[in-house]
């Protein structure tokens, strides 16, 4: 019979795992100063007036709220994720073709009359009605052309920023 010469293997799964957990999460950065711009700010603002428009507009009485809450919630989903991909610098790291400052140009262009859209049926339709409700819903919609301005202006701030990049 024939015997196979054994060789002793080490494992050391310490150094391993901490190395691998170290290389895995470099590309993140936590980018604070980023909320100190005048984009940074304008997202701050759109996050709390979409929290209020919310706290203010629900439960939904009226159809035309519930599209009210809709516009809200996608932009308020939108403004989370783009202050997430410049808080943790996700634009910076990722190798993608993509321009993007066209594509936040374009998702707060598309946000801006979603709100506007939402916020004016909200307020003629609680306008109309008189219901318990009304003064609150009224008050969603105000806040809700507020956030719109604040939309707008962000639009405005990332198409000024396209022309300039283009023109470099």
């Amino acid at each position: 019979m024939s015997r196979m010469s054994e060789t002793p293997i080490t494992i050391d799964h310490q150094s391993n795992h901490s190395r691998n957990d170290a290389a895995s999460l470099n590309w993140i950065q936590f980018n604070f100063d980023y909320f100190k711009t005048n984009g940074g700010i304008l997202k701050v603002i759109q996050m709390v007036l979409s929290i209020i428009c919310m706290a203010l507009a629900a439960p939904a009485y009226l159809n035309a709220t519930h599209f009210f809450l809709f516009a809200v919630v996608i932009t308020f989903i939108g403004v989370v994720l783009w202050s997430f991909a410049y808080f943790l610098g996700i634009k910076d790291v990722l190798s993608l073709p993509i321009n993007w400052t066209l594509s936040e140009f374009v998702n707060y262009v598309i946000a801006t009359m979603l709100l506007f859209l939402g916020s004016i049926i909200q307020l003629s339709s609680w306008l109309s009605v008189d219901l318990v409700y009304q003064g609150r819903n009224i008050a969603a919609a105000f806040f809700g052309i507020i956030d719109t301005i604040a939309f707008g202006l962000s639009a405005h701030m990332l198409y000024l920023q396209y022309k300039f990049d283009r023109s470099t």
